[in-house]
């Protein structure tokens, strides 16, 4: 066989832009040279793995499963790589890790903040993400770390329990009052949100399938008047009596404090979102992978122990 590494790299590449010449571009590597590559892949593995378009190139159905397998080798022999690297020696490289708007507003400056003190050669990049695509993100190799809301044993990931949060119900002003410490709330009946009109996460987001979770389990339907991902946007939204909406307390305590919404606790049942960190599960973890878990664990509990972060850390 004589498809080395470097020709699955440029392969790989190709068939993720879906361009050769955007390919040489981005790896240096003169066009010529790329088609060069791929012609003596094609002619040893006796497949034609990529045909043009009028885009581009696109991979074919044996281009699709190379790429699988050629991106989980890449992945393993960078993780190798950074694995012997930083053996005995302090995390380098960059590091993508996905966050969601709710977890960001928590933990990223912190995070930031601390891994500069600590780390100054590893460059962390946050990726803003809905929590519905982490599972997809990490298996492409876009994440090395992400975030979810719910769990699924059979996604190939591992997960790690960082904290358990309460939802909560938001209006205008005038529907709950100015009141904004969780414990001194109103509450309302999950029952009675049914006779609500609401504005609501999109059902990409890990927190609207978790809420649809609830509602089935409930055997109960919201009339929901507009689908959008932006908290801000969300929040703006209750305020101004266009819509009901459910998020977690503390990613719009801040808000309650302004006055610009209220709350009010939602009762038999809760809702509960449990906040996971995750990884690919078959793939070793870099040290870079293993330091940032670490932080970001320690992180999360010192924010609910000083009242940052209301919550539960799991026992």
């Amino acid at each position: 066989m004589t498809i080395d590494f470097r020709s699955l790299k440029y392969f790989n590449a190709i068939a993720t832009i879906g361009s050769i010449t955007k390919a040489a571009d981005e790896l240096h590597v003169a066009q010529p040279a790329l088609s060069l590559h791929i012609k003596k892949m094609e002619d040893e593995l006796g497949v034609l793995l990529l045909e043009r378009t009028a885009k581009g190139v696109s991979p074919t159905a044996a281009g699709l499963r190379l790429l699988a397998h050629g991106q989980d080798i890449v992945a393993r022999m960078k993780a190798a790589c950074e694995d012997v690297r930083e053996s005995g020696a302090e995390p380098t490289g960059t590091l993508a890790l996905g966050m969601p708007q709710s977890a960001g507003i928590a933990l990223t400056v912190r995070l930031v903040q601390e891994s500069l003190k600590k780390w100054p050669k590893l460059r962390l990049q946050i990726v803003e993400s809905a929590t519905g695509h982490t599972p997809a993100l990490l298996a492409n190799r876009t994440l090395d770390l992400g975030f979810t809301f719910l769990e699924d044993k059979n996604s190939g990931l591992r997960y790690r329990s960082l904290i358990e949060e309460e939802l909560v119900l938001l209006g205008p002003v005038d529907a709950f009052g100015a009141g904004h410490d969780l414990n001194q709330m109103p509450s309302i009946e999950f029952q009675d949100l049914a006779g609500l009109k609401f504005c609501l996460p999109s059902p990409r987001q890990g927190q609207r399938q978790l809420i649809e979770r609830y509602l089935k389990q409930a055997k109960i339907t919201l009339e929901v008047l507009a689908e959008l991902d932006g908290i801000a946007q969300l929040v703006a939204l209750a305020g101004k009596g266009l819509g009901y909406t459910i998020l977690t307390y503390s990613a719009v305590r801040e808000d309650l404090r302004k006055g610009v919404i209220s709350a009010a606790r939602i009762v038999n049942p809760q809702i509960l979102r449990q906040v996971y960190l995750c990884r690919l599960q078959d793939i070793p973890a870099s040290g870079a992978m293993l330091a940032v878990e670490a932080l970001i664990v320690e992180i999360a509990k010192e924010l609910v122990r000083d009242g940052t972060w209301t919550g539960q850390i799991p026992g």
